[in-house]
């Protein structure tokens, strides 16, 4: 992929044409002003950092993320080549009308057409052309590092494969992680799924013992039960009338307690004696002849007579009674006789046998019980099957780390290290530097351990150098050398690197390029970087920078801009 061509159908619009290969170089030319941005970061800027904004927006980028009302209507145009065949890329200011050769295409079919004609072939578009064309800010911090938010897997898959390295190595570690991921995840959710299954945990009873408690003992004694069990239809019925003869016989015991009191308090008065004895008599009537006249008053043998004749009546009554009562003790106990053998054999009938609403109620606790041996049965062999496939899983692993050992005992970026701390020597000779891999056996989704390294790179300027020389050697040797034609390093790049390493840097790239005929390496500068370091140059030297320059941007007038406007 080299690029040939960005422009718009809008007049004010700078057209940049790049070189076919070698060394491109864009220049601007600032005017400094309170709100002016030395790494040209702000919308004050005469375009540098835009231009490649643009180019990055026609290539897929979701949004252009900047506010240009004279663009409203406008789109912008970029001519590529793809394997020598050019193409072109309309794309509107809102980005929603877009044209690819002519052809009308929507978002995610130029998505879909960059990953299906680009560079690369094995993963999408968007996700490596960052590699060669570190747009933003944050893509310029970290080497390996493009957003806090990515995932480290997708940045070492994105490296191991720019890095001609076998990803496979990186693939498979990550989908044992998600395998092992997904067999913990299902052991805890089986563990939580079932309401019996979370009872039995948290007790903290052993599902295995539960389990065989209910297989040796509980449902065979159940199911034995009810193996043996009568059921007698009328057995609600005979019950009632048990209990109903139950109630009888309290009722009649009831009465001869009653009786019982009746008769002791008879024998209590039968022992009672005659109380006013003859001499009492004589005295009580002798009173009274003082009171009434003689003939008023019985005699006193008619007196005598009348108490005893009271007395034998009293006896006669009560003796009566306790006849009576005694009848009617020895009939209720011959009742109660008679309706205890009634419900003995009543009883009788109904031993050994079940009625059917309790046959019923123990088959469903049968079912219950047979239900919970299923689900435990189930969560048992569950949890067996899963502990296996970790068991697998973990052998998997041990079997991945000896492999990758094997692997990278050939010294697989040999070649990319040596290219590296060469090109790092160009420009530091006394640095240590290099491209070091190894092995990942943590319990990661990381295959992989990447380390680049240039010595004192805490500096801002040295660890722009390590990025620029590792993007060097992914753009020369890596696994797109072949397709990935163009390499952009925009000014932020080389704002902090001293004029001299700066130099250094453009007279490698210088002898470099001469070996890679299609090769393009464009580099956007300010003014002040770019003539800061000339001194460092020869005349030769000088004229081929000088030759570089593809535009020159300016911020003294709206025309040399590269919008040809300025805008906020």
């Amino acid at each position: 992929m080299r690029l040939i061509e960005l422009s718009s159908d809008n007049p004010l619009f700078r057209t940049v044409k790049f070189n076919y290969s070698g060394l491109i170089i864009i220049i601007g030319k600032e005017v400094q002003s309170e709100s002016s941005n030395k790494d040209d970061e702000g919308s004050n800027g005469v375009g540098k950092t835009l231009l490649l904004r643009l180019i990055d927006f026609c290539l897929g980028k979701k949004k252009l993320l900047v506010n240009i009302p004279e663009y409203e209507k406008s789109s912008f145009i970029l001519k590529f080549s793809l394997i020598d065949q050019e193409h072109i890329i309309k794309r509107s200011y809102d980005g929603k009308e877009i044209y690819v050769d002519n052809q009308k295409k929507n978002y995610t079919e130029l998505c879909k057409w960059l990953n299906e004609n680009g560079p690369f072939k094995q993963q999408s578009f968007r996700s490596l052309f960052r590699w060669f064309a570190r747009v933003e800010k944050e893509y310029c911090d970290d080497v390996l590092k493009f957003s806090h938010r990515e995932k480290e897997y997708n940045i070492l898959l994105q490296a191991g494969y720019l890095l001609d390295l076998d990803v496979d190595f990186i693939i498979r570690k990550k989908e044992l992680n998600d395998k092992k991921k997904e067999i913990d995840d299902a052991i805890k959710f089986s563990d939580n799924n079932d309401d019996k299954i979370k009872q039995i945990l948290y007790i903290n009873e052993n599902p295995t013992t539960r389990l065989q408690r209910l297989i040796d003992t509980e449902i065979p004694e159940l199911e034995l039960a009810i193996k043996k069990c009568q059921i007698a239809d009328n057995y609600r019925e005979i019950e009632q009338e048990a209990d109903q003869l139950k109630i009888q016989i309290d009722e009649k015991k009831k009465q001869n307690s009653i009786i019982d009191f009746q008769l002791r308090n008879i024998e209590k008065t039968l022992s009672y004696k005659i109380d006013v004895t003859k001499e009492e008599l004589m005295e009580l009537y002798s009173s009274l002849n003082d009171v009434f006249k003689p003939e008023a008053l019985q005699t006193f043998e008619n007196i005598q007579s009348f108490h005893k004749s009271l007395h034998v009546k009293r006896k006669e009554r009560l003796l009566h009674d306790q006849l009576q009562l005694i009848r009617n003790k020895e009939k209720n106990e011959k009742d109660i006789q008679n309706l205890s053998q009634s419900i003995d054999q009543k009883l009788r009938y109904l031993k050994g046998k079940k009625a059917f609403d309790e046959f019923i109620a123990l088959s469903k606790k049968l079912a219950d019980l047979q239900e919970e041996r299923n689900k435990i049965q189930k969560y048992v062999n569950f949890k067996k099957e899963k502990k296996q496939e970790l068991n697998n899983v973990k052998m998997k692993f041990l079997q991945e780390d000896e492999r990758t050992e094997k692997y990278l005992e050939c010294n697989p970026l040999q070649k990319m290290d040596k290219f590296f701390s060469d090109n790092v020597k160009q420009i530091y000779p006394n640095a240590m530097s290099g491209i070091a891999i190894s092995n990942n056996s943590g319990d990661n989704q990381r295959r992989f351990n990447l380390n680049i390294s240039l010595s004192q790179d805490g500096a801002e300027g040295i660890a722009a150098t390590k990025l620029r020389c590792f993007d060097l050697t992914l753009f020369l040797h890596g696994h797109c050398k072949a397709t990935m034609n163009m390499l952009w390093h925009d000014n932020r790049l080389f704002a902090d690197t001293s004029a001299n390493a700066r130099a250094m840097w453009f007279k490698l790239m210088m002898i470099t390029l001469k070996s890679y005929l299609n090769k393009q390496y464009i580099a956007s500068l300010n003014e002040e970087n770019y003539n800061s370091m000339m001194r460092y140059f020869s005349d030769e030297g000088k004229k081929i920078m000088k030759n570089s320059i593809v535009i020159t941007l300016s911020g003294d007038q709206d025309f040399n801009k590269l919008l040809g406007i300025t805008f906020k």
